[in-house]
């Protein structure tokens, strides 16, 4: 397959859209990506890294509690996510001060007024329950990168969940960003099943439906969806959320079985509310959509970025990214604040299971960033970010979007 874009009207044109859309491309049944930094990996590549792996030993358990602790988890929060919260240096993300100019620049907010707030809880690997506007969603949710529940086969998490599915807040919607098993766990599908709404890319609902899962919506890259819930007002009336879950590209690719792979397709998920805007990348390499992503939806309020599993560089860098590429992709969506995730849970490359948080510090300091810019949390901790509407916000229109399946299978019945 020739790998290209699908050319779109640009902002040359005068209407506001990206130049350039990136599309996946789609011949014979199965998807690819459509960038020169993709180079697909053979089943001889990853049997010779398999035998030639040189994975650091996994540190004690006291060292594992000392330096990764599973923190107790604060339900009061979670029970009552903040909506809004003061504009003041002291509730910025890290607790670090800054004047109110700071922060109202920062946030674009008009003085005197109050910011709403993303609440966030990593669960560990790419799972974090968001919290925003009224609204309660996951990004999957893994116990063990496994065809089947078994506590025999498959790599099982070195850090323990902090809590389990049935202490969960009632979820309102799951993204899932592709069907490998560390991000699509069959269990927690069967036990959310259809009370979440689920927005899967494109090729997975047949795999949902073989789950008794019906309430799915697929999605190609650039394609969205709206999802409504009516939520008490301050005034104790009722009002309604409009959340948008728009699919976006990452470089990546599929499997589950030895029979479907790249079947189905893989995304990034923008989500945006009035106030609110968070992009959650999946997994990915490095490619030229979140310059797209970031001119197109940004900027971001929060992006939650993978800054691990990317060793050996020689093999993984096209489906994996390093911390100094996630920082560069923070840098492309235009992320106000950025949490590392994909780390610290599972053991699936050769880097040491603490690289990944040092090296995005290391980073961090080096480029003068911000104290919260780009930040890693404990696992079961709760983040309260203040944020605000940005005046760059473009209005998530079909035709911002140029919403068209243009690679869609034909619907089957």
């Amino acid at each position: 397959m020739e790998k290209d874009e699908v050319k779109v009207a640009g902002p040359e044109d005068g209407n506001g859209v990206a130049a350039q859309l990136s599309r996946a491309l789609f011949s014979r049944g199965k998807y690819d990506n459509p960038w020169s930094t993709w180079q697909a990996r053979t089943p001889y590549e990853a049997l010779k890294w398999t035998l030639s792996r040189k994975t650091p030993p996994l540190p004690s358990k006291e060292e594992l509690d000392r330096e990764l602790p599973v923190e107790k988890p604060d339900w009061e929060a979670i029970n009552n996510p903040q909506t809004s919260c003061p504009l003041r240096g002291s509730d910025q993300a890290d607790g670090s001060d800054c004047d109110e100019a700071e922060a109202e620049d920062a946030t674009s907010s008009a003085s005197g007024r109050s910011a709403s707030c993303i609440q966030t809880t990593w669960v560990g690997h790419s799972t974090f329950l968001v919290q925003m506007e009224g609204v309660n969603f996951l990004t999957v949710w893994a116990d063990r990168c496994s065809p089947l529940n078994s506590v025999h086969l498959g790599p099982k998490r070195f850090r323990p969940v902090p809590f389990g599915l049935d202490e969960l807040p009632q979820i309102d919607f799951v993204i899932v960003s592709h069907n490998h098993y560390d991000h699509l766990d069959i269990g927690v599908v069967e036990h959310l099943g259809n009370k979440a709404k689920w927005y899967v890319p494109i090729g997975l609902r047949k795999w949902f439906q073989s789950c008794g899962v019906e309430n799915v919506e697929e999605l190609n890259w650039w394609e969205s969806a709206e999802f409504v819930k009516t939520v008490p007002s301050d005034d104790g009336g009722e009002r309604e959320v409009r959340i948008q879950v728009v699919a976006t590209p990452c470089q990546h690719w599929s499997i589950r079985s030895g029979f479907d792979r790249c079947k189905s397709l893989w995304t990034s998920w923008a989500v945006a509310g009035a106030s609110n805007r968070v992009w959650f990348a999946g997994d990915t390499g490095y490619c030229p959509a979140f310059k797209e992503i970031g001119d197109t939806l940004g900027p971001f309020n929060l992006g939650l970025i993978p800054i691990g599993a990317y060793c050996p560089r020689d093999f993984m860098q096209p489906q994996h990214i390093d911390p100094a590429e996630a920082v560069q992709i923070h840098e492309d969506i235009r992320a106000h604040t950025s949490i590392g995730m994909h780390w610290g849970t599972f053991v699936l490359t050769d880097e040491h299971v603490f690289e990944p948080r040092s090296r995005i510090a290391e980073l961090v300091n080096a480029k003068n960033m911000r104290g919260d810019e780009f930040i890693t949390v404990r696992h079961g901790e709760t983040k309260v970010l203040p944020t605000s509407p940005f005046a760059e916000w473009k209005a998530i229109t079909p035709e911002l979007l140029q919403d068209e399946r243009d690679n869609k299978e034909e619907e089957t019945k």
